[in-house]
């Protein structure tokens, strides 16, 4: 069996969730934390230490280039047997680069950026630790 997983990177740090399917339209970029919740599911979360190692890893990922950090926060986070899994990146480039290093499948496309979008409105609930207005301020300063 497949297990789905999205990578999220936000300006707080990277993230894994489970998701039960990729395939979101726009009108599931508005779901509420409810919906959403039977949707998604925490798996990882490793904050950025700093303003300036966001700064780099946001490079890198606009780059397409899978940075040491997210190497290692793959590696460490994802299941062992990764030819089960099904990675979601909203990122093609980013995508090219992950599958050269790990043996899974990835999955790109816009249905991932609406789940993404979601995610990203409700992080403040799906991530411990994470506050209403945090992502903002973490953006401000990169």
């Amino acid at each position: 069996m497949t297990t789905n997983i999205l990578l999220y990177e936000s300006p707080l740090g990277f993230a894994l969730f489970e998701a039960k399917r990729f395939h979101f339209d726009e009108s599931d970029a508005n779901l509420t934390y409810d919906a959403l919740s039977r949707e998604v599911k925490l798996k990882a979360f490793q904050p950025f230490e700093s303003s300036a190692d966001a700064l780099e890893n946001a490079k890198g990922i606009r780059e397409g280039t899978i940075g040491t950090q997210l190497s290692n926060f793959l590696e460490l986070n994802l299941p062992k047997k990764k030819k089960h899994v099904n990675l979601g990146i909203i990122d093609k480039a980013l995508a090219t680069s992950i599958k050269g290093v790990f043996p899974l499948e990835c999955t790109t496309g816009d249905s991932l950026r609406h789940l993404s979008r979601a995610v990203r409105e409700h992080s403040h609930k799906l991530i411990p630790n994470v506050k209403v207005g945090d992502t903002e301020k973490a953006q401000i300063s990169l």
